[in-house]
């Protein structure tokens, strides 16, 4: 595989893959760029989002599942620092199509990121916590990301409290859950001698990792007593549908 990346002061930087299939990169202005092309960073996202999307759009359809569309949403988070590397990477798929199996698109979707997705699971390998998730829809015509969001956020505010949605079938429990604390080491040690969690990967004496099985618990210090609206950021609750 040989790729090249070609600059000219009238331009932004050009890339162009093996195949000849051209596209373009700049930063913005601020830094010095033109902003007249996607982010380096935002491609990698794009390849991952590309290749994970392929492998689940074959896997369902060598399933027989009627598949009209999909629609990956890639969301990440990057290191305070430099080098300001991916930390976290969510994957999320909306899978249109007629009388899909969600039994079949979760298996699609683990497949991906377990053993197909070589983008995926690079980033992985490089210290990133890559997690998935997944949605089935009826057929329909969903052509971006900012359609969709609108259609729902549409169909929220116009619907009787009697009709709001109910929660999706399916739930399987808690994926992960990543908190501040004052006194690092000691939940550290709560969490593998008492519970019995495992280290998974700890960056910096800052922030560990823990798992105990197919979840994860992150655990960040906090920079005082009672961190402050800035620094919570990082807290929240996932669930696996």
């Amino acid at each position: 595989m040989k790729v090249t990346v070609h600059w000219h002061p009238s331009g932004p930087f050009t890339g162009t893959s093996s195949g000849g299939h051209r596209v373009l990169m700049d930063g913005p202005t601020d830094k010095g760029g033109q902003d007249r092309g996607a982010r380096p960073m935002e491609l990698l996202l794009l390849g991952i989002g590309g290749c994970s999307s392929f492998d689940v759009t074959q896997i369902l359809q060598k399933s027989r599942q009627a598949v009209s569309q999909t629609l990956a949403t890639i969301q990440a988070t990057r290191a305070d620092a430099i080098p300001a590397v991916f930390t976290a990477i969510h994957l999320h798929f909306d899978v249109y199509g007629s009388k899909l199996d969600p039994v079949k698109v979760a298996r699609a979707v683990s497949l991906s990121a377990e053993k197909y997705c070589s983008a995926s699971i690079m980033m992985q390998a490089s210290g990133a916590v890559v997690t998935h998730s997944y949605t089935c829809h009826p057929a329909a015509s969903v052509t971006t990301e900012s359609n969709a969001s609108s259609s729902t956020l549409q169909t929220s505010t116009a619907a009787k409290p009697e009709q709001q949605p109910k929660p999706p079938a399916g739930m399987q429990g808690l994926h992960h859950l990543a908190l501040f604390v004052t006194d690092l080491e000691a939940c550290t040690e709560f969490y593998v001698k008492i519970i019995g969690m495992t280290i998974e990967w700890q960056p910096d004496e800052d922030n560990i990792y823990l798992c105990s099985g197919s979840d994860n618990f992150a655990l960040h210090r906090a920079k005082q007593d009672l961190a402050p609206t800035s620094q919570q950021s990082l807290d929240h609750i996932g669930f696996v549908l």
